[in-house]
């Protein structure tokens, strides 16, 4: 059977992040220049927050969700589902509103921006998205210690958005509440029969992770070089694992085959 989680406690984030959106809008522009990263801040912060930044993207999320697969197993589909459709819903929004993003509406004063530096599509947030929606996948854990790491990954990847100068906060609020709703909505509504979820899901997962794995090592253009040197090797390590799993999956599967018959 899988994990039951009262509703009333899943539904209390985003019940705060609509209470929370109104006063991030009304101040958007104030508390974007609070929190936005300073000259005088230090090489390790803005590294820091450069490798979470970078952590809370498509490519990793979707590793961390494969990672997490064997122990959540009867919901992977559906988290993974909720994780698909709340990024393409947030890629629908971010061309409806076309909002600028911070080094646009700044465009005649001086901001911090680390890393890449982009000028429109700012709302939601697709990074705060993506880090919520693993968020509200990896809090079915019986877990408090689990529940509350996996709110502070997505706190921590969403905040790195305003600090590196590519979001506002009313985007990464937006994007958060788009991740965990989504992902609650198709934790909760979808269903797969448990004999077809055991058989697909570390099918699924290690293939996906380890395409996810290939893809950020050579596909992906909007690597950091200033952290290259923890994203690549970190990605590098996650595919190999899913590589043994994979392999461990149909060596043990060929052994069951080719058993005798008694």
């Amino acid at each position: 059977m899988p994990l039951k989680i009262p509703a009333g406690i899943s539904l209390l984030f985003p019940i705060i992040l609509m209470i929370v959106f109104p006063f991030a809008y009304l101040w958007n522009v104030q508390l974007f220049q609070t929190l936005n990263c300073q000259p005088s801040n230090s090489e390790f912060l803005n590294t820091l927050m450069l490798f979470t930044t970078m952590t809370a993207d498509g490519f990793f999320i979707l590793m961390f969700f494969c990672f997490w697969a064997p122990a959540r197993t009867q919901i992977f589909i559906s988290g993974l589902i909720g994780f698909l459709c709340a990024a393409i819903l947030t890629q629908i929004l971010k061309s409806i509103f076309d909002s600028p993003r911070p080094p646009a509406y700044f465009s005649e004063v001086e901001i911090c921006v680390l890393g890449f530096s982009f000028s429109s599509r700012s709302f939601p947030s697709g990074h705060a998205t993506a880090a919520f929606a693993l968020a509200r996948f990896v809090f079915q854990s019986p877990s408090n210690i689990i529940r509350t790491l996996a709110i502070l990954f997505g706190i921590a990847g969403s905040f790195s958005r305003v600090y590196t100068g590519v979001h506002f906060p009313a985007d990464i609020v937006a994007g958060a509440f788009i991740g965990w709703v989504v992902v609650e909505i198709c934790i909760r509504l979808i269903r797969v029969p448990e004999s077809k979820v055991l058989s697909m899901v570390p099918w699924i997962s290690n293939l996906a992770g380890i395409s996810a794995s290939l893809a950020f090592l050579f596909l992906y253009e909007e690597s950091i070089p200033h952290v290259e040197f923890l994203t690549r090797p970190l990605a590098a390590v996650l595919g190999l694992y899913f590589f043994f799993r994979l392999f461990r999956q149909m060596y043990f599967k060929r052994k069951q085959t080719d058993a005798p018959l008694l």
